[in-house]
């Protein structure tokens, strides 16, 4: 994540509010050397209004909440914006329209799933026969109606629930 976010410019992180009250982020930002005039924004409401449903570029919804919440960003004039949660992939086309085309998206789960894929290849630890299996920290109902949207497919099985970790 941290050569995604190189180029210059201030640096927005967008996390849940419990991400932000952890510190984890900001913690790690620091030690990779992009802890100096970051600005960090909880979107409380968005996680349940993309899981109910509101999701697209256009729905007034999700255009309002990413207006009130990116607000101090884009007055700022950030030139990246870290997407630290998940579902946030999900409305980065009204993120982009809000913020405009200059600034930069980052997600943080798809630079995670590519450092993954990076390590099970110089593990090789890729190809053969494998399992789908789902772990979420959240309700499974909720992973069930969700997953095809997230995954674009229907998974064969359902999630598994885990108990949510510590990120240091």
């Amino acid at each position: 994540a941290g050569q995604a976010l190189a180029g210059g410019g201030r640096l927005g992180v967008s996390e849940r509010q419990a991400s932000i009250g952890s510190g984890a982020c900001r913690r790690k930002l620091e030690r990779c050397g992009h802890g100096r005039g970051v600005i960090y924004t909880g979107c409380p409401n968005v996680v349940p209004h993309i899981e109910g449903g509101h999701y697209s570029p256009g729905d007034a919804l999700i255009r309002e909440a990413v207006a009130r919440y990116l607000r101090p960003m884009k007055d700022a004039g950030v030139g990246a914006i870290l997407l630290g949660c998940t579902h946030y992939g999900l409305i980065s086309a009204a993120i982009e329209d809000y913020m405009g085309a200059e600034t930069r998206l980052v997600s943080a789960s798809e630079c995670a799933a590519r450092e993954l894929s990076d390590k099970l290849r110089e593990l090789d630890m890729t190809g053969g026969c494998g399992e789908e299996r789902y772990l979420t920290s959240g309700e499974t109902g909720d992973f069930g109606r969700m997953a095809a949207i997230f995954l674009g497919w229907q998974p064969k099985r359902g999630a598994e629930h885990i108990a949510p970790m510590e990120v240091e």
